[in-house]
């Protein structure tokens, strides 16, 4: 009885520590980004490494290094973090319990977002849901969860459907599988991302034929039916020319001002220097489209890293587990990312984990059923 209860406990508190590897907005530090360096520091410390690895790590910290000392008067110590995160990813996939604490860690997170998004309709608006003024319909509200973008929230929600999929595959349930399975795409709905409900319906084709035709045939009789509203909802180019708009800092940081050095190597920040930015329509030297980001941030040389690297991974990914997961992963890391990158944010180092432990296993082999307990 005991030992049942200090490994329910343990569970527990392991699950609580996923959780807030997913927050970024609940508290005034950035918890999850601690959280994140702190069990990289853990796993780095009591693990042996390859030689090999330890030069290759020692590379890319130099590469960083230089792009950030050459541009010191405007460089940022965030150009680090993928490294903690690709440690991370790396490296969490050596335990075999990981994929669970994430699933439950994030489905807590899914939960408590739905949760605010009703209580914003029914009491008062909250900090954790982004009204859809931007596109035209503020009384919708999309959940952020204790993130800072709904893209974040949603690539949450994404992970937790896709890990439940890849222990179905594998013949293991969770318990209250079906009302799970309806919380998590409800939350996806919800937050009217129309990037990640494109993984949704890539999801339901691949997985949920039958449903995903049925699905099909009943969203176009609802388009024909409120034909205006959902134009306005779906179809909303306001949000795409934003993004066109925001690109303007970069145009002329980039193509205009940049040196060979940066050009090839970064500029050692994520963001437009103010003094150019200031120019621009809306004055924010944020850089939302991820090509463009990893371009100005990391340089031509970094950014032909990244397409390799993530290249490689669908090829494995797909050798282990097949088409579908490998298309997801594509379009995840390849499509997904130009329209609100998260390069800097743990959600997209906990889905790199995610893929990685799938280019390296092809089964799980734990009991039929799956639980907290």
């Amino acid at each position: 009885m005991l030992n049942h209860t200090i490994s329910l406990v343990t569970k527990l508190l392991f699950c609580t520590l996923y959780f807030l590897l997913s927050v970024n907005t609940l508290f005034p530090l950035p918890i999850d980004k601690l959280i994140m360096a702190g069990l990289v520091f853990l796993i780095l410390f009591y693990n042996s490494y390859n030689f090999h690895y330890f030069i290759l790590f020692l590379l890319v910290l130099l590469y960083l290094l230089i792009a950030f000392i050459f541009n010191l008067s405007n460089s940022s110590f965030i150009i680090f973090f993928p490294v903690i995160g690709v440690l991370f990813s790396i490296n969490i996939i050596k335990y075999p319990l990981y994929l669970n604490y994430i699933f439950w860690g994030t489905l807590l997170h899914i939960i408590l977002g739905i949760f605010l998004v009703f209580s914003s309709y029914l009491s008062e608006m909250n900090n954790f849901v982004h009204p859809l003024y931007d596109k035209g319909v503020p009384f919708l509200h999309a959940p952020k969860g204790f993130t800072s973008t709904v893209q974040t929230f949603t690539t949450l929600c994404v992970l937790c459907l896709l890990i439940y999929y890849y222990k179905l595959d594998n013949g293991i349930k969770y318990r209250f599988g079906k009302t799970i399975y309806l919380l998590i795409s409800l939350a996806i709905v919800f937050t009217f991302n129309r990037n990640y409900l494109v993984v949704l319906f890539i999801i339901y084709f691949f997985k949920e034929k039958r449903f995903f035709y049925f699905l099909l045939s009943c969203l176009f009789a609802i388009y024909i039916t409120f034909f205006d509203f959902f134009n306005k909802l779906i179809l909303n180019t306001s949000t795409l020319s934003s993004r066109g708009r925001l690109l303007e800092a970069f145009r002329e940081a980039f193509f205009e001002r940049a040196n060979i050095f940066q050009y090839t190597l970064g500029h050692g920040n994520n963001i437009v220097d103010q003094s150019i930015a200031i120019h621009t329509y809306y004055k924010t030297g944020y850089i939302e489209n991820g090509l463009s980001v990893l371009i100005f941030t990391y340089g031509g040389l970094g950014f032909l890293i990244y397409i390799c690297l993530i290249t490689f991974l669908i090829y494995k990914v797909y050798k282990k587990n097949g088409l579908f997961y490998a298309f997801v992963c594509g379009y995840i890391f390849f499509i997904a990312q130009q329209f609100t990158h998260e390069f800097f944010s743990t959600s997209f180092y906990l889905m790199l984990s995610f893929f990685i432990y799938l280019s390296t296993n092809s089964n799980v082999k734990e009991n039929n059923s799956v639980s907290l307990t």
